[in-house]
Order: C-alpha cells, then sequence, then structure tokens
C-alpha cells in the first residue's frame, strides 16, 4: 500500500495499542501495605498445574535513584533526559557506548507491546514475517541508500568478499521479496506483511 494510504491504518493501530496498554498492568499490582498482591490459590488446586509467581521483591531490576547525569564515568553514555530516566528507573543498563541491557521489567514491557501490535495488525490482515538483519549491498546500491546513508550505516563483507550491510530498515528486502513472487494474484492485494 501507498504511504498516503497507510497512514491513517497506522495511526488507528497505535492509537489502539496505546488503549490496550493503558488497560494492561505491566507489574503486579501493589496492595497497601506495598507488596505485590497475587491470587489465592484453592486448597484443592493441584500444585503442580499453578503457574508461579514472581514477586516484585525478587524481580531484578537495580534501581539507581542517584542523578546518573552527575557521574562523570557515564556522563559521554548518556547524552539524552529519556536514557538517565531509564537507568534510575532500572530499566535498562548500559554496557558499551549506544548498547544497553535490557533489564526484566523492559522485556516484559516489550513483549506484550509486541503481543498487542501481533493482534491488532493481524486484526485488519496483516502477515508477520521476520527478515535478515543483513542485507546485500546490492539492494542498497540499487535504492541509492548505500552511499546516502553514510558512515552510519554498519557495513562488512562476508568470507568471499561481498558487501553486506546490518540493516536499519527493511524498504529493500521485502520490496526484493515481493517483487520476486511471480505468482502472486490480484486476489491475494492489498498485501500487508510486517515485521517487529
Amino acid at each position: 500500500r501507498s504511504g498516503s494510504t497507510m497512514e491513517p491504518i497506522m495511526n488507528q493501530i497505535w492509537s489502539r495499542v496505546f488503549q490496550r496498554l493503558h488497560r494492561t498492568s505491566l507489574l503486579p499490582r501493589r496492595s497497601h501495605s506495598g507488596c505485590a498482591e497475587h491470587a489465592t490459590v484453592p486448597a484443592s488446586t493441584n500444585c503442580r498445574h499453578v503457574k508461579p509467581t514472581l514477586r516484585v521483591s525478587r524481580l531484578y531490576q537495580p534501581s539507581n535513584l542517584r542523578d546518573v547525569g552527575q557521574d562523570s564515568r557515564l556522563q559521554g553514555e548518556m547524552t539524552c533526559k529519556s536514557q538517565r530516566l531509564m537507568q534510575q528507573a532500572g530499566l535498562i543498563h548500559p554496557s558499551n557506548p549506544g548498547c544497553y541491557y535490557y533489564l526484566p521489567a523492559t522485556v516484559r514491557s516489550m513483549e506484550k507491546l509486541g503481543r498487542v501490535i501481533d493482534q491488532e495488525m493481524q486484526g485488519i490482515g496483516g502477515q508477520k514475517l521476520d527478515m535478515p538483519s543483513l542485507c546485500s549491498a546490492d539492494l542498497w546500491k540499487t535504492s541509492e541508500r548505500w552511499d546516502l546513508m553514510g558512515k552510519e550505516l554498519l557495513r562488512l563483507k562476508d568470507r568471499h568478499g561481498a558487501d553486506y550491510c546490518l540493516a536499519p530498515t527493511h524498504e529493500e528486502a521485502v520490496t526484493t521479496l515481493v517483487a520476486h513472487q511471480t505468482t502472486l494474484s490480484y486476489r491475494q492485494l492489498p498485501l500487508l506483511l510486517y515485521q517487529v
């Protein structure tokens, strides 16, 4: 679909995603005493079939309540306020400049967001696929983005000397994928493919 027709659809999907996330709590609810609430299991229930619940007190979330921006060691890495806030809340932890560990609460949130996006996209006929992270340089040279991207594009060669890049986006890859399907019928259109 063209960009002009996809924009209202994507806006509608994202509004539904945010509404769903609003209704869904990301962490266990807390009682007035500050402890995590857990459903009580009837005595007659067989314990082997009860899903174990992770207590908030056991959640690996090393919060760092001091201002990370004041730490001289991390000042070069933390360039924006959102990064500092996420580290203070124990959602991410820096590994190398520009690289972060996603801690358990962040991973759970991202998985829930992915599930909501899947449900909404499949609700309008979208089909999920997973495209390769490494793309051939030929595709990027054809679209003239190989030189346009500059130093930000991570490039590498395989053992045969062929050029590849770590694809930040997959417009070239998905266009080539669909273009190679010579048996595609008009009955299959419009075709909505996505990846998360």
